[in-house]
């Protein structure tokens, strides 16, 4: 017999830090309950059944209020070691035939054989298996994507059901080589840590040291990215291909990212050439604030990006691929954001070693470490980059609880840290203004040196060394 019911906040602390071990703690019964409860957590009505005769479901789940026609079923299995075989998964099918057409989850804390994944994988999505590791993985994200517990009782925002099978989804888009082209997205929760100054600057030193080619995506709606990177100048003149050297106002941008979300254009025909030789930019604007509160739950939205940022279609006006992606996002957990972390193959966190930066740079290790389980793959945070460094007592007192909440998610932090500049400024207004000056066209200040660093410093850990 089961033991005495356990309390939910032992349920709440193993979906806040979900383990194996964790689970295995709990007896079958209480596991089961705790499967139920991350359903829940899911935006699922679930109803317990295992008491029924039919023993091979043991949780019917309901996209609406139990009762009804269920959204699918359950049956739930507590293994330390022992891999679940193609009998069981064949047993389980039979009782879902019997119950009708509705699909079927198995779930267990260890894993499946391989006859047993081919079992699943002939039932045409009859059945789908979840092992530990891919438990964990679907308590992460959904614990990174919306409102649990108490917070979700009293929420009045409705909030969309997340099944499992979203997983499958992302793990299906196929995905560039990193050493081919590398996706890297520039990420922090918190507003004014650089994080356009680190995504143009990254782009220059990789165009103008390192002769890589570069396309950059302005996925934030105040489109500060695109400002700094006007049109080049058009034609002038008699002579074919004659231009003014600093026409003032540049050519507007006709078409911007915001287009591609509302399926007007793809993302290849977004992409135009800056004033800078080897690179491009992908521009947004104010729009994307608007689709901000339409998309934030549309997952499929963010599949679709992925799979186009990924796609060897996206490529340059002249034909050629890219030898780097990298996505500059805006401030908080937004749909751009999280959209943008999970195309990514790498993360670049920059920071502020300031009081209040701490809680953005959780905030988007959070949001990494969630889009990273959802897409099983990418998001890793290829370490965190100080910015705006002063050298001060002050920003010493603010590195050590920064580098505590680096260290519990295992990223370091860059030895790099790219100073306070007057440069920085003169070069972005230069640039805006649609001359070819630049951090680096500029004689060479602390800040060009930090990033030049820094960029030598990246370029190893994701293999472009």
């Amino acid at each position: 017999m089961a033991g005495p019911a356990v309390d939910v906040k032992v349920f709440e602390e193993i979906f806040a830090r979900p383990t194996i071990e964790g689970m295995l703690a709990l007896d079958w019964h209480d596991f089961e309950d705790f499967v139920k409860y991350v359903f829940e957590c899911a935006g699922y009505a679930v109803e317990r059944v295992s008491s029924y005769p039919n023993r091979h479901v043991d949780l019917l789940l309901y996209a609406g209020r139990v009762g009804g026609k269920p959204s699918a079923r359950v049956e739930v299995r507590r293994y330390a070691t022992a891999h679940i075989i193609k009998p069981a998964v064949l047993a389980f099918l039979g009782a879902l035939q019997i119950a009708g057409a509705t699909p079927g989850y198995l779930v267990t804390t260890s894993d499946f054989t391989a006859p047993a994944y081919e079992a699943a994988a002939a039932s045409n999505g009859k059945v789908h298996l979840i092992n530990g590791q891919r438990l964990i993985r679907y308590i992460q994200y959904v614990a990174g994507t919306r409102l649990t517990g108490e917070d979700a009782r009293q929420s009045v925002i409705p909030q969309p059901l997340i099944p499992p099978d979203c997983l499958s989804t992302a793990e299906s888009i196929e995905k560039r080589d990193p050493e081919s082209t590398t996706i890297l997205a520039i990420a922090n929760a918190k507003g004014g840590v650089a994080k356009t100054t680190t995504s143009l600057n990254l782009a220059l030193a990789l165009t103008t040291m390192h002769k890589q080619r570069v396309l950059l995506v302005d996925m934030d709606g105040q489109g500060s990215l695109t400002s700094l990177l006007p049109r080049p100048a058009e034609p002038t003149g008699k002579s074919k291909g004659k231009t003014k050297a600093n026409s003032w106002p540049p050519p507007p941008d006709t078409a911007y990212i915001s287009d591609y979300f509302t399926g007007h254009n793809t993302l290849t025909s977004l992409v135009r050439q800056t004033r800078f030789e080897h690179l491009w930019l992908i521009p947004a604007d104010e729009r994307l604030f608007q689709l901000e509160l339409t998309a934030n739950v549309l997952l499929a939205r963010t599949f679709d990006f992925v799979r186009a940022i990924h796609s060897p279609t996206l490529r340059a006006p002249d034909g050629n691929p890219f030898d780097w992606i990298i996505l500059d996002t805006p401030p908080a957990q937004s749909f751009c954001t999280r959209t943008a972390l999970a195309s990514s193959h790498y993360v670049v966190l920059p920071a502020c070693a300031e009081t209040l930066a701490v809680k953005g740079a959780r905030s988007a290790l959070i949001t990494a470490q969630t889009m990273r389980a959802l897409m099983g793959s990418g998001v890793e945070v290829a370490g965190c980059l100080l910015t705006r460094w002063k050298q001060s007592m002050p920003a010493m007192q603010a590195l050590v609880p920064l580098r505590d909440v680096l260290s519990g998610y295992n990223v370091r932090l860059l030895s790099a840290r790219v100073p306070e500049d007057s440069k920085v400024e003169k070069g972005h207004s230069l640039t805006a203004w649609g001359k070819l000056r630049h951090l680096f066209g500029l004689a060479s200040g602390p800040a060009a040196r930090a990033y030049d660093s820094f960029t030598k410093e990246l370029l190893p850990h994701v293999h472009r060394g």
